[in-house]
């Protein structure tokens, strides 16, 4: 970080005349310690969120902190002006061969990406799905997603201990090239980026869980083969689901018993709660229990369910 940032701070100056009084004039080469400084304040940040920027270095004595001790805001501003993780002149053009999107912050991500996983060991229950990062600046793989609460910025796919929502790996999505899919492969890419994205999980007792975009018999069954077990919603007309349960030949109303199909892997479910969804998982028995909701249509406030058992209830 440190040798880039100098870097790109003598690029950006070289052929550059200067005012009197930019700030630039203040500019010195930073270093590791400094950088280290930088970071640790970008922390603090976040954990103490401050209307704008300024505020950090407000001497108010209400609202005062130490970030003034640690480096100046002139100080603080030009590391975020000049901040590069990786060379320019390296850059390959858009539209050749070997060019990558993210090659500014590339360094960076393949040193975070090995170190959330050898930091910690997560516990059975993992997840998979999207997450947006929110950004609104000018770049070509700006997503616009209204079913999530950020709705434009970066989107990335995630794979998260369940309980505690820690981040094992991420994939930032910069358009379709982005997983360089096997077009020969008999599986979807985005069954691919569930494979790919698992791997070092293999045969160590994990269950991953996700929703219908990602879920289909086909990698249920070929994450079973590698020791993942899998649980999630599905749609019905994926390729390999059971006709039998498809709404068109199964008509289910509010209060209907669940319908439970199997196969010596997997074991699919349809059922109707507020409304009609479809469960598959190579994980789960087809034992049920009645459980109690509430419900305000009901003269009583309450309703009786019936829930799936888990394998850890199941007798």
């Amino acid at each position: 970080m440190a040798r880039n940032t100098n870097l790109y701070a003598d690029q950006y100056l070289e052929n550059r005349e200067l005012g009197a009084y930019s700030r630039y004039n203040k500019w010195t080469q930073t270093s590791v310690l400094e950088m280290q400084a930088y970071i640790s304040l970008q922390i603090a940040m976040g954990i103490n969120s401050k209307p704008e920027l300024a505020d950090y270095w407000s001497t108010y004595w209400l609202t005062s902190n130490k970030f003034s001790d640690v480096m100046s805001r002139n100080c603080y501003q030009l590391l975020n002006t000049f901040l590069h993780f990786n060379d320019n002149d390296q850059r390959v053009a858009r539209g050749q061969d070997g060019y990558d999107p993210l090659f500014k912050v590339r360094p960076l991500l393949d040193i975070i990406d090995a170190r959330y996983l050898n930091a910690y060991a997560p516990d059975k229950e993992l997840s998979i799905d999207e997450s947006m990062i929110k950004f609104k600046g000018r770049i070509f793989f700006r997503q616009y997603l209204p079913a999530k609460p950020t709705k434009w910025g970066i989107k990335t796919f995630a794979l998260c201990e369940s309980n505690t929502g820690y981040g094992l790996q991420f994939v930032v999505y910069t358009g379709k090239s982005t997983f360089n899919a096997d077009r020969a492969s008999d599986f979807s890419m985005t069954e691919q980026v569930r494979l790919e994205m698992v791997r070092g999980f293999e045969n160590s007792g994990h269950t991953l869980y996700m929703d219908n975009f990602y879920s289909s018999p086909r990698l249920f069954q070929e994450l079973k083969s590698k020791g993942i077990g899998a649980c999630g919603t599905v749609k019905p007309n994926r390729k390999y689901m059971p006709n039998d349960l498809q709404p068109s030949s199964l008509a289910l109303n509010k209060g209907d018993d669940p319908v439970f199909m199997r196969t010596p892997d997997l074991i699919t479910c349809a059922m109707v709660d507020t409304k009609r969804v479809h469960f598959l998982s190579s994980v789960h028995s087809d034992n049920t229990f009645d459980n109690v909701v509430r419900d305000r249509k009901e003269a009583e406030g309450r309703r009786t369910v019936v829930r799936r058992v888990t394998p850890t209830t199941a007798k």
